[in-house]
């Protein structure tokens, strides 16, 4: 066949491969809303209509091989995309088609979703799917996400899903992410297990939610490849994509008589995404005039999130300080978080509020802010306080004092493995706090932490904009390991 010719690459554009849904709950609809928050342009190449709902399949139509291939070289041969993530395949002979299309694209990562059977029961695989899958197109794959149904399914005769994984390893995909949603339903959690070719095994759990949905695979593989496309090393690829796709399932909606569909737009969503420093903001021993006048090139110099941590009376100085910060938030469209008090945050119209141990529970922070707004809290020590947090609703979690904070010296100290725990108990974003300063922040990451709280290391820096610079590059630095950008097949 003619070998596929592609232009340089586009790194904010993926390649989605899979069928049409009606419901809009799954499929190629799935894969555009995630792209289209996550900030990635989707390409799109159906490769079946179905008739379906929100309950089940109830019919697949597969598009002719020679039509999907020749809109496949159409694409790509205008637009080389950062990323490809494969669904529904149709047919056997369309999957065929498409291994050898793939077999050309290579380095782009591939990721592939075994969609075999709907959430209903409707069987979606043909004869010879998981031969195909197997032999053909494994081999081109980065990722590989299936559930633990789907992976039996493409290796029936092994005992144990290590073994399992181990056998689609030695084919030739880069790695496998096991999803264990479909399995022990009375259990609380949820366990995702990733496989990577040099060996390694990572583990995470998300608290299980009650119900069905309709389209949760499609999206975590949509996120995953999102988030390769967008250039994450694939473990970080993976873990923000898991947080993602749990949020969407949080705030999943009950359109049809079916499962629930996730809500994959919005505001909140969005805010979570990412890694980097978590900018607090005190005046307490500072002043408010100083801080205003840093704040604009402290956060411009590679701030995530803003904390404004005001413990004087709400009154015309505080209010006033509080709108100006916001201010400068909206200029740098970083979210502005409030701490303890929800009522402050609602007044002034933040994007979150920060709780601590005494104070308004999460279930009435979330009444008076809406389900769009971000809600952290401080689990401290404690790692079942911080999945209980998140159980609740929470969309984040802080914990520490890693080191002796001058801020709050008797704060309890936490060692770095209690984030390397925690970083397996949840893929909802850890925020360290404590002491933190860019001569250690390299450590606090390494350890699982998405963002770090920092206060008296930038505020009392000799150079408050280059520290927060350092912190931001201490991230930058963590996203640079090579043996994760693509680990797919070399051929």
């Amino acid at each position: 066949r003619q070998v596929v010719t592609m232009p340089h690459p586009q790194d904010q554009t993926a390649l989605f491969i899979g069928g049409h849904d009606p419901s809009g709950g799954a499929g190629l609809t799935a894969d555009i809303q995630t792209a289209s928050t996550l900030g990635i342009h989707p390409l799109t190449l159906v490769t079946a209509l179905t008739v379906q709902d929100t309950g089940n399949v109830e019919r697949v139509e597969p598009l002719d091989p020679d039509w999907f291939e020749a809109s496949f070289r159409k694409v790509i041969s205008d637009m080389r995309p950062a990323a490809i993530k494969v669904g529904l395949l149709g047919s056997p002979e369309l999957g065929e088609r498409l291994a050898t299309l793939l077999e050309n694209t290579h380095p782009i990562p591939v990721v592939l979703d075994p969609v075999w059977k709907a959430s209903g029961g409707f069987l979606l695989a043909r004869d010879g799917w998981a031969e195909i899958l197997r032999d053909r197109l494994v081999p081109t794959t980065t990722l590989l996400t299936p559930n633990t149904t789907e992976l039996r399914t493409l290796v029936p005769s092994t005992p144990s899903t290590d073994e399992a994984a181990g056998i689609l390893l030695s084919l030739g995909a880069g790695a496998i992410l096991v999803t264990g949603g479909d399995q022990d339903l009375e259990q609380p959690y949820v366990t995702s297990i990733l496989y990577t070719a040099d060996g390694e095994t990572e583990r995470w759990n998300d608290v299980r939610l009650p119900g069905a949905f309709h389209g949760s695979g499609c999206t975590l593989a949509a996120a995953c490849t999102c988030y390769l496309a967008r250039g994450d090393p694939l473990k970080i690829a993976v873990r923000q994509a898991l947080r993602w796709t749990h949020q969407t399932l949080v705030k999943a909606l009950a359109i049809g008589r079916g499962g629930r569909i996730p809500l994959r737009g919005g505001a909140a969503l969005l805010k979570l995404n990412g890694r980097g420093p978590y900018l607090i903001v005190d005046p307490q021993g500072r002043s408010r005039t100083w801080l205003i006048a840093e704040l604009d090139a402290v956060i411009g110099s590679g701030a995530k999130l803003v904390q404004l941590r005001d413990k004087s009376p709400w009154g015309s100085e505080s209010r006033d300080f509080a709108e100006r910060v916001l201010a400068i938030c909206r200029k740098r469209q970083v979210p502005l978080i409030i701490n303890d008090d929800p009522i402050r945050a609602q007044a002034i119209g933040a994007d979150g509020v920060h709780l601590g141990r005494s104070d308004p529970s999460i279930g009435y922070a979330r009444g008076l802010l809406g389900e769009q707004a971000m809600i952290g809290v401080s689990a401290y020590d404690d790692l079942e306080r911080g999945c209980a947090a998140i159980q609740a609703g929470a969309d984040y979690v802080a914990l520490g004092s890693i080191y002796p904070s001058p801020t709050k010296p008797q704060a309890v100290r936490i060692p770095l493995d209690v984030l390397r725990s925690a970083r397996s108990a949840m893929t909802a974003p850890i925020c360290a706090i404590g002491g933190i300063r860019p001569d250690n922040a390299r450590a606090v990451i390494q350890a699982g932490a998405d963002w770090l709280a920092v206060l008296s290391g930038v505020w009392d820096a000799p150079d408050p904009v280059e520290a927060m610079r350092s912190l931001a590059q201490a991230f930058e630095a963590d996203q640079a390991k090579p043996w994760v950008r693509y680990p797919g097949p070399a051929g």
